[in-house]
Protein backbone atom coordinates (compact mmCIF):
# COMPACT_ATOMS: atom_id res chain seq x y z
CA UNK A 1 0.00 0.00 0.00
CA UNK A 2 1.66 3.17 -0.76
CA UNK A 3 1.01 6.42 1.10
CA UNK A 4 -1.82 7.86 -1.23
CA UNK A 5 -3.54 4.89 -1.85
CA UNK A 6 -6.73 5.01 0.85
CA UNK A 7 -9.48 7.01 1.18
CA UNK A 8 -11.43 7.85 4.60
CA UNK A 9 -15.06 7.32 4.99
CA UNK A 10 -17.73 7.34 8.11
CA UNK A 11 -18.08 3.95 9.29
CA UNK A 12 -21.85 2.67 8.92
CA UNK A 13 -23.74 -0.78 10.24
CA UNK A 14 -22.71 -2.40 7.14
CA UNK A 15 -18.81 -2.29 8.34
CA UNK A 16 -19.03 -3.95 11.21
CA UNK A 17 -17.60 -6.87 10.78
CA UNK A 18 -14.41 -5.33 9.15
CA UNK A 19 -13.96 -2.99 11.72
CA UNK A 20 -14.11 -5.89 14.04
CA UNK A 21 -11.52 -7.75 12.48
CA UNK A 22 -9.34 -5.05 11.70
CA UNK A 23 -9.69 -4.26 15.93
CA UNK A 24 -8.82 -7.54 16.66
CA UNK A 25 -5.63 -7.68 14.17
CA UNK A 26 -4.44 -4.39 15.21
CA UNK A 27 -4.77 -5.14 19.02
CA UNK A 28 -2.19 -8.15 18.43
CA UNK A 29 -0.12 -6.47 16.40
CA UNK A 30 0.18 -3.35 18.95
CA UNK A 31 0.22 -5.13 22.33
CA UNK A 32 1.90 -8.66 21.98
CA UNK A 33 4.02 -8.12 24.81
CA UNK A 34 2.52 -4.92 26.32
CA UNK A 35 -1.03 -6.87 27.16
CA UNK A 36 -1.31 -10.45 28.53
CA UNK A 37 -1.62 -12.76 25.75
CA UNK A 38 -3.98 -14.37 27.35
CA UNK A 39 -6.43 -11.58 26.61
CA UNK A 40 -4.89 -10.98 22.83
CA UNK A 41 -5.35 -14.94 22.39
CA UNK A 42 -9.30 -14.46 23.93
CA UNK A 43 -10.20 -11.49 21.49
CA UNK A 44 -12.94 -12.65 19.12
CA UNK A 45 -14.09 -10.93 16.22
CA UNK A 46 -17.68 -12.12 16.21
CA UNK A 47 -18.05 -10.43 19.78
CA UNK A 48 -16.39 -7.90 18.56
CA UNK A 49 -18.97 -7.59 15.43
CA UNK A 50 -21.73 -7.42 18.11
CA UNK A 51 -19.66 -4.51 19.86
CA UNK A 52 -19.27 -2.62 16.78
CA UNK A 53 -23.06 -3.63 15.81
CA UNK A 54 -23.51 -1.71 18.70
CA UNK A 55 -21.73 1.30 18.16
CA UNK A 56 -22.33 1.94 15.08
CA UNK A 57 -26.22 1.86 15.65
CA UNK A 58 -25.84 4.00 18.95
CA UNK A 59 -24.09 6.36 16.42
CA UNK A 60 -26.56 6.70 13.78
CA UNK A 61 -29.57 7.31 16.39
CA UNK A 62 -27.42 10.00 18.23
CA UNK A 63 -27.64 13.15 18.08
CA UNK A 64 -24.34 13.69 20.14
CA UNK A 65 -21.08 13.94 18.16
CA UNK A 66 -20.09 10.13 18.75
CA UNK A 67 -18.44 8.95 14.78
CA UNK A 68 -16.62 6.49 13.64
CA UNK A 69 -14.15 6.83 10.86
CA UNK A 70 -12.13 4.11 8.73
CA UNK A 71 -9.88 4.14 6.03
CA UNK A 72 -9.69 1.54 2.94
CA UNK A 73 -6.99 0.60 0.66
CA UNK A 74 -7.42 0.08 -3.10
CA UNK A 75 -9.30 -3.00 -2.48
CA UNK A 76 -11.72 -1.70 -0.07
CA UNK A 77 -9.90 -3.63 2.45
CA UNK A 78 -10.22 -1.59 5.81
CA UNK A 79 -6.64 -1.01 7.19
CA UNK A 80 -7.58 1.22 10.12
CA UNK A 81 -10.38 3.29 12.07
CA UNK A 82 -11.07 5.94 14.33
CA UNK A 83 -13.64 6.32 16.87
CA UNK A 84 -14.65 9.57 19.11
CA UNK A 85 -17.65 11.03 21.27
CA UNK A 86 -18.27 12.83 24.22
CA UNK A 87 -15.48 12.14 26.79
CA UNK A 88 -15.81 9.75 29.58
CA UNK A 89 -13.62 11.09 32.24
CA UNK A 90 -15.53 12.66 35.53
CA UNK A 91 -13.85 15.88 35.26
CA UNK A 92 -14.05 16.65 31.56
CA UNK A 93 -16.99 18.98 30.11
CA UNK A 94 -19.16 16.30 28.00
CA UNK A 95 -20.62 19.45 25.88
CA UNK A 96 -16.94 20.88 25.15
CA UNK A 97 -14.52 18.07 25.28
CA UNK A 98 -14.38 15.04 22.57
CA UNK A 99 -12.24 12.05 23.26
CA UNK A 100 -10.74 10.04 21.45
CA UNK A 101 -11.90 5.99 21.61
CA UNK A 102 -9.62 4.31 19.68
CA UNK A 103 -7.54 5.15 16.94
CA UNK A 104 -6.09 1.68 14.90
CA UNK A 105 -4.17 1.11 11.87
CA UNK A 106 -3.15 -2.65 10.97
CA UNK A 107 0.94 -2.64 10.82
CA UNK A 108 1.25 -3.48 7.04
CA UNK A 109 -0.19 0.20 6.44
CA UNK A 110 1.99 1.59 9.19
CA UNK A 111 4.09 4.65 7.81
CA UNK A 112 1.41 5.47 4.77
CA UNK A 113 -0.10 8.47 5.94
CA UNK A 114 -3.54 6.16 7.40
CA UNK A 115 -3.51 7.54 10.67
CA UNK A 116 -2.32 10.35 10.24
CA UNK A 117 -5.35 10.94 7.60
CA UNK A 118 -7.82 9.04 10.48
CA UNK A 119 -6.75 11.59 13.60
CA UNK A 120 -7.11 14.52 10.77
CA UNK A 121 -10.88 13.53 10.57
CA UNK A 122 -11.48 14.05 13.96
CA UNK A 123 -9.46 17.35 14.27
CA UNK A 124 -11.34 19.11 12.31
CA UNK A 125 -14.03 19.16 14.53
CA UNK A 126 -11.95 21.94 16.67
CA UNK A 127 -12.50 20.65 20.13
CA UNK A 128 -10.25 20.16 23.08
CA UNK A 129 -9.79 16.13 22.88
CA UNK A 130 -8.43 13.45 25.31
CA UNK A 131 -7.16 9.97 24.79
CA UNK A 132 -5.90 7.24 26.88
CA UNK A 133 -2.50 5.37 26.04
CA UNK A 134 -0.60 2.42 27.63
CA UNK A 135 2.18 3.59 29.50
CA UNK A 136 4.73 1.52 27.63
CA UNK A 137 3.46 2.05 24.13
CA UNK A 138 6.20 5.02 22.67
CA UNK A 139 5.28 4.60 18.82
CA UNK A 140 1.54 5.34 19.98
CA UNK A 141 2.97 8.61 22.06
CA UNK A 142 5.20 9.92 19.70
CA UNK A 143 2.19 9.80 17.09
CA UNK A 144 -0.04 12.23 19.60
CA UNK A 145 2.70 14.19 20.81
CA UNK A 146 3.85 15.09 16.78
CA UNK A 147 -0.19 16.21 16.58
CA UNK A 148 -0.28 18.43 19.67
CA UNK A 149 -1.54 16.36 22.41
CA UNK A 150 0.56 16.44 25.72
CA UNK A 151 0.30 14.42 28.90
CA UNK A 152 -1.77 16.06 31.55
CA UNK A 153 -0.83 14.13 34.84
CA UNK A 154 -3.85 12.49 34.51
CA UNK A 155 -3.44 7.86 34.84
CA UNK A 156 -5.47 5.03 35.60
CA UNK A 157 -4.58 1.52 36.13
CA UNK A 158 -6.52 -1.24 34.69
CA UNK A 159 -6.44 -5.42 35.62
CA UNK A 160 -7.31 -7.33 32.50
CA UNK A 161 -6.15 -11.18 32.68
CA UNK A 162 -4.39 -10.79 35.76
CA UNK A 163 -2.27 -8.22 34.70
CA UNK A 164 -2.44 -4.17 35.78
CA UNK A 165 -2.33 -1.73 32.75
CA UNK A 166 -1.38 1.74 33.47
CA UNK A 167 -2.45 4.12 31.23
CA UNK A 168 -2.09 7.54 30.84
CA UNK A 169 -4.23 10.70 29.57
CA UNK A 170 -3.16 13.17 26.87
CA UNK A 171 -4.76 16.31 25.80
CA UNK A 172 -4.83 18.34 22.82
CA UNK A 173 -6.60 21.59 23.43
CA UNK A 174 -7.25 23.88 20.00
CA UNK A 175 -8.32 26.93 22.06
Amino acid sequence: MTPSSFRIRQADLTDAAALAGVHVRAWREAYTGRMPQELLDGLSVPDRTASWQRILQSEAESDALWRSWLAEDDDRRVVGFVSIGPSRDDDADTTEHTELYALYVLSDAYGTGVGQALLDVTSALSRPTSLWVLDDNPRAQAFYRRNGFAFDGAEKVEERAGASLRELRMIRDVR
